[in-house]
């Protein structure tokens, strides 16, 4: 989502109007829906919904030398050995090019004993009317100070 900066501008003694002073351009539809998608995978993640998680993945998927029956069973490990996790996403940039994108931001992931940061990029494609994950990276971000 972008940030707008608004200006007060006072037009008479007894009312004020509100203009959008440095306003960035809106996001499109397209950038909606990506934001909208990458949401609900955080959330599924962080829920540890399976199911939902798993299939925000497209079936041509591969990371790390898994293809998505190998990263689902990955995946469903992990989930069964923490109940509660915490998935940030923050700095999230997007660019879309029609049926294709890629998306990066910086994720915190955190579970009981474990903490990570790193730079995410998920590649996405529209398949069947609905956006999926073709490919996943992160690469983590050293600790500061």
């Amino acid at each position: 989502m972008q940030k707008r900066e608004v200006a007060h501008v006072q037009v008479s003694e007894n009312r004020a109007v509100t203009e959008i002073e440095a306003a960035e351009p809106q996001a499109s539809p397209n950038e909606v829906s990506i934001e909208n998608f990458v949401e609900k995978w955080r959330r599924s993640w962080e829920e540890g919904d399976v199911q939902t998680y798993i299939g925000c993945y497209h079936s041509d998927f591969t990371s790390r030398g898994m293809d998505i029956q190998a990263w689902k069973s990955h995946k469903q490990r992990l989930f069964s050995l923490s109940a509660k996790r915490n998935v940030q996403l923050s700095d999230m940039q997007i660019q879309a090019n029609g049926s294709s994108a890629v998306v990066t931001f910086t994720q915190s992931y955190q579970v009981a004993k474990h903490l990570d940061v790193g730079l995410k990029t998920l590649k996405l494609r529209r398949h069947q009317d609905r956006w999926t994950i073709t490919r996943e990276n992160w690469y983590p971000i050293p600790a500061q100070g």
